[in-house]
């Protein structure tokens, strides 16, 4: 015992400095780990708080109105994020009627989907 104690003794200073340097190390490896984990955490709520919109676009002869000679282009809008989307247009045109207040907003909630038809003008024969 007297042994191990006068080697403690002797050699403190090497010690200390053999801990102080381990210390440093296992502490730079936790902070290393802990920006990764705070950088997929940052993701993550990214993820979570934004909306995301999927877009489906389909060509048809009218789309179940009388005239079914006219081109029309459907573009299906679809909130698939976990947030409601808002949508907002100075200027916009629904079933043939053009609004045009000052400001328009559309809000689609997690899920919900949005159908807008064109207007164009070529027919097919």
């Amino acid at each position: 015992m007297k042994r191990i104690s006068s080697f403690l003794n002797s050699n403190s200073v090497a010690i200390q400095a053999f801990s102080v340097i381990f210390l440093v190390i296992v502490t730079l490896f936790y902070a290393i780990r802990t920006h990764s984990m705070a950088e997929v955490m940052k993701r993550d709520f990214e993820l979570k708080t934004q909306p995301f919109l999927a877009l489906d676009m389909a060509i048809g002869r009218g789309f179940g109105e009388v005239d079914n000679k006219s081109i029309q282009l459907a573009f299906t809008l679809k909130n698939v994020g976990l947030v409601p989307l808002i949508y907002s247009n100075d200027e916009m045109e629904i079933k043939g009627v053009s609004i045009n207040p000052k400001r328009v907003a559309i809000t689609l909630f997690p899920t919900q989907t949005l159908t807008l038809f064109s207007n164009l003008t070529g027919y097919l024969d």
